[in-house]
């Protein structure tokens, strides 16, 4: 069944990224659906990162692609401060009036790295398949926060930019101690809560 979403993100048929995430978050408003079910507390992806960030503490934290910022919000604790960072001026228009007392930036995954402050903990949730270099963004984030969680979905005939879960793991295991994964075979999800080896 395809969702009221894919549209904006991928052309099935001629199998390329489209990446339309404001258009999608437009969309959203006028259609009533939920882009990848984000409000759903009940995503089992979403509960697996969530656990293993119960592991490690940290008083700043950067949710990278945040979206409408539901996930972003389980990050705030009363003695630390959360940004969530999405390029598309509708989510983040969401996210500030659902949650207030959190920073919102609207910009690019990499604009937004080339002048951020180290932080304590970075997530990249459902982001790297739509970014052509995933790979620099990586790097990157090794230089700039001590811990990373990574959440992401790759089927076994992917249109996105990150080719497999193994290249994926290869990848993380150049810039960071991996400290944790978890598979999701089922829904095709690896989750992992990375230390950077820079940081």
């Amino acid at each position: 069944m395809t969702e009221p979403y894919h549209p904006y993100v991928f052309d099935t048929e001629r199998r390329k990224f489209v990446g339309d995430f404001e258009g999608m978050y437009q969309a959203e408003l006028e259609g009533n659906f939920d882009s990848w079910h984000q409000s759903d507390p009940r995503r089992l992806d979403a509960s697996v990162s969530a656990l293993l960030l119960e592991r490690i503490s940290y008083a700043t934290a950067v949710d990278l692609a945040c979206g409408k910022g539901h996930f972003t919000a389980r990050l705030k604790r009363l003695d630390n401060h959360v940004v969530g960072v999405d390029m598309s001026e509708t989510a983040i228009s969401v996210a500030r009036s659902h949650f207030p007392d959190l920073e919102w930036v609207c910009a690019p995954i990499s604009e937004y790295l080339e002048g951020c402050a180290p932080v304590d903990l970075m997530l990249a949730r459902q982001a790297l398949s739509y970014l052509e270099d995933w790979r620099e963004v990586l790097e990157k984030i090794s230089g700039l926060s001590r811990y990373l969680c990574v959440d992401t979905f790759i089927p076994d005939d992917p249109i996105g930019f990150v080719p497999s879960h193994a290249e994926l793991q290869a990848e993380l295991e150049r810039h960071f101690d991996v400290i944790e994964s978890v598979m999701l075979p089922k829904r095709q999800i690896s989750v992992y809560l990375c230390g950077s080896l820079q940081a």
